[in-house]
């Protein structure tokens, strides 16, 4: 029963409908106002005060009217304009007819500088807090010099104690809703400015996080952009400047050709990174298997200089993922890189999938020299520094970063497993197109 009447209430209020604190508690107090003009004009038929009666009912036809068009046709400013305005009149009636300043008309001007300063702009409560001091010395200056117009329509005093009873209670009820409504309304906006402030702080957070990762990413590339850049100015300097023997020409070239090769692998990474940073990311659905072959034949002459075989057991059958292509190719690409890299001549690298219900899982193992315990916990960070493969192969320390960037972006996981001096694995896991 009490849940249903905190329904039926909430509704005609109009808590949670999107309706601003001013507009409910306008609502609140214009519907039990109504509900309680209604049980006056009972009481002052029973009280025979008829005429008090017969305005009362006016009042109930023009509560429930600025109520109905407040709640449910939205005027919410045209119903508490009328209602301010309105109330002077209606409420100076009361007064004349229902004993003066011995009544309870001076309750009504009390309740109705309630609603107006909860339902109007601050900066307006003055002018209404003037007009209620002057409309209210108005009547009582009125009592004084033309007692004859105030009208006592009590019968016994026992009748002018009951009206003023019945007056009185509704008055503490207004003001506890009104207060009630003030209180929640503050509370709200107190919660709501701490979670912004926490929003904002959480945002700052990250913002410095982002820009301490941003220097120290381009602090890497500064690095290994400049290092390799020198080592070919002072090789074709050499070669340039210097009679060399066949054999040493011939350890420099591929000594460029490595470089060369290291270093346009870092700017394609880091082309593809900065093209994809803070723009919409499209899936499509990407055939893994043709991705895969692609990349491993890009990786295959690294291999084969090392003397390094990489298995490829994939399904016959075609399995296509949600991946950003150009995404899921670094990904391939610097994973397979990377177990090539760091496995001794005559080592072995595989790579296979796990095809499941929803997802599809990649897994690259290698039998390399493995990641030591203390570098795991940084290997997807921009705190991991840069190590040289088996046969001396430099990197940059990037890609497993954006590695693991990019999977992320396409909803997916990474993670590995490793032993030192047995092998690593990689498993990367994305979705199903």
């Amino acid at each position: 029963m009490t849940q249903l009447l905190v329904k039926w209430w909430n509704y005609l209020t109009g808590h949670g409908k999107g309706i601003s604190i001013e507009n409910r508690t306008f609502n609140a107090i214009s519907l039990i106002t109504t509900v309680h003009l209604a049980t006056v004009v009972f009481s002052n038929i029973a009280l025979r005060l008829y005429t008090m009666a017969w305005w009362a009912t006016g009042m109930v036809l023009l509560l429930f009217s600025l109520f109905y068009l407040s709640r449910f046709k939205n005027k919410f400013v045209l119903s508490s304009t009328a209602f301010a305005i309105l109330s002077y009149p209606a409420i100076s009636g009361i007064y004349i007819l229902n004993g003066g300043v011995s009544g309870p008309g001076s309750y009504g001007f009390l309740i109705s500088f309630l609603v107006i300063i909860v339902i109007t702009k601050p900066k307006t409560h003055i002018y209404w807090f003037i007009l209620h001091c002057l409309f209210m010395c108005g009547l009582f200056a009125l009592e004084v010099f033309k007692p004859e117009w105030i009208v006592n329509p009590y019968y016994s005093k026992e009748d002018h104690i009951i009206d003023l009873i019945l007056s009185y209670i509704p008055v503490l009820l207004f003001i506890y809703i009104a207060a009630s409504f003030l209180r929640k309304g503050y509370n709200y906006e107190k919660h709501l400015a701490a979670y912004r402030l926490e929003a904002i702080n959480t945002k700052r957070k990250e913002l410095e996080y982002t820009n301490k990762e941003k220097d120290r990413l381009f602090s890497i590339i500064g690095h290994d952009l400049r290092s390799p850049l020198f080592s070919i100015q002072g090789y074709l300097e050499v070669l340039n400047s210097t009679e060399l023997s066949e054999k040493d020409r011939i350890d420099i070239q591929n000594q460029l050709y490595e470089l060369t090769t290291n270093t346009s692998h870092l700017l394609n990474n880091l082309l593809l990174w900065s093209s994809k940073t803070g723009s919409e990311l499209k899936l499509n659905a990407i055939n893994l298997q043709e991705a895969t072959k692609e990349m491993i034949s890009l990786v295959e002459p690294q291999a084969y200089k090392k003397n390094v075989e990489i298995n490829c057991a994939v399904p016959t059958e075609k399995i296509f993922v949600e991946a950003d292509n150009d995404m899921l190719q670094l990904v391939l690409r610097n994973l397979l890189s990377n177990a090539v890299k760091f496995t001794p001549e005559k080592g072995n690298v595989r790579i296979w999938f796990e095809p499941k219900e929803k997802t599809v899982s990649i897994y690259v193992q290698d039998t390399g020299i493995g990641i030591p315990e203390n570098k795991k916990a940084d290997i997807f960070t921009s705190k991991a520094k840069s190590t040289h493969g088996t046969a001396h192969e430099s990197g940059t320390g990037l890609g497993l970063v954006l590695c693991q960037e990019f999977v992320s972006a396409m909803s997916g996981s990474i993670s590995f497993e490793s032993i030192e001096n047995t092998g690593s694995t990689f498993v990367v896991t994305l979705n199903k197109s």
